[in-house]
């Protein structure tokens, strides 16, 4: 919703509503007093990340590892949340964000927009999100609301349209195993960021607890984790099994 600020308020950090914060540093010129905008993005900005950037970066990670969590700090769930869930829209906001604030507070200076990471990492994450992008877009429409959930039903969907891989038509397995190279790589990229600040360590994507007396149980609709495993692609191919298996299951 819009709002509106004084240039004063926008200098400031309040770690109770940190999003509009980090709001204004995703800001650019559309139209209006240009002079008004330089004074915000040249000045006033700055001033706020040279005085707050390491409050602002933990607060940040605070509620990026709390995000995290929720999702049992992995990218394999079976009906994954393509948006909030680990490898997620969010966690390539997020690592945007501690890229942008970290290369600024190095340098003193607004990075440019393509190069926030090293130009390889750079290339495929623009991969990454082209293909979430197109995910969410699918998903909203499908569902004719904002519902980012990757159900079995629209797993089956976004395979037979190609959506993310130039529409052409996939297996649904094959096509889930290109959703979780593209979450791996925007997990790993936003966890690498997070685990260089001064925080206790996050566990990554691959590397997550699973407690066998916490409900619900592994089913048909629940998350995959797998410890200590040492092959993305493993862990992928097993996350399609799991999900035939719990089909054949259901349907028994």
């Amino acid at each position: 919703s819009a709002t509106a600020r004084t240039v004063a308020e926008c200098g400031r950090f309040d770690r109770e509503n940190m999003e509009f914060t980090v709001s204004t540093l995703d800001s650019r010129f559309l139209l209006g007093d240009r002079e008004l905008f330089e004074r915000v993005r040249a000045k006033t900005l700055p001033g706020l990340l040279r005085k707050s950037g390491q409050r602002l970066l933990m607060s940040v990670a605070e509620s990026a590892r709390s995000r995290h969590h929720k999702f049992a700090n992995t990218i394999y769930h079976l009906e994954p949340n393509v948006k909030e869930a680990p490898g997620g829209l969010r966690d390539y906001n997020l690592a945007c964000w501690l890229a942008l604030v970290s290369r600024f507070r190095h340098a003193n200076s607004w990075p440019d927009d393509g190069s926030l990471f090293e130009p390889r990492l750079q290339f495929e994450l623009n991969s990454a999100v082209e293909f979430l992008f197109s995910l969410r877009c699918f998903l909203h429409y499908r569902h004719r609301r904002d519902d980012n959930l990757l159900s079995w039903e629209a797993q089956d969907a976004a395979a037979a349209s190609g959506i993310g891989v130039g529409r052409q038509d996939m297996e649904t397995a094959q096509w889930m195993r290109v959703y979780f190279r593209h979450a791996r790589l925007v997990a790993g990229a936003a966890i690498q960021l997070l685990e260089e600040l001064p925080k206790r360590p996050l566990c990554s994507p691959l590397e997550t607890s699973y407690d066998p007396y916490h409900k619900p149980r592994p089913n048909a609709r629940s998350v995959f984790e797998w410890r200590g495993a040492s092959e993305p692609k493993a862990l992928a191919d097993a996350a399609v099994s799991w999900r035939s298996h719990a089909e054949s299951m259901a349907s028994a």
